[in-house]
């Protein structure tokens, strides 16, 4: 009768089992980002539509430098975008991915959107 080992597979590096460091470093920069309550906040925020750094403190009652640096921390991830309007920023949602992951923790947590 064969051992557990005898019977496992030998796993080679081919290119179809190759784990590449730049997809999971990428990864995990995005999770970085979002590791925060307020980032996934802005998040859902502007997944319903494109809103200005004052939209965005008044809808969620933080105060604007705050808020500022979490989204200068989610720009720097790819997660959003900013376009000048006069002297506002309309931010964008950019990266649809951190809506997915944003939904799929809330669901583990019990929480839906």
């Amino acid at each position: 009768m064969a051992t557990p080992t005898q019977n496992r597979r030998t796993i080679t590096n081919t290119s179809e089992h190759r784990l590449d460091d730049t997809k999971y470093i990428q990864a995990a920069e995005l999770i970085h980002a979002l590791h925060s309550p307020l980032r996934l906040k802005i998040v859902h925020l502007l997944a319903e539509q494109d809103l200005c750094v004052h939209e965005i403190v008044q809808i969620l009652g933080a105060n604007q430098p705050l808020v500022s640096q979490h989204l200068k921390v989610l720009k720097d991830a790819g997660v959003v975008d900013a376009e000048r309007q006069g002297r506002e920023q309309l931010y964008t949602l950019t990266c649809p991915a951190s809506l997915k992951i944003m939904r799929t923790a809330l669901s583990a947590s019990g929480e839906e959107t």
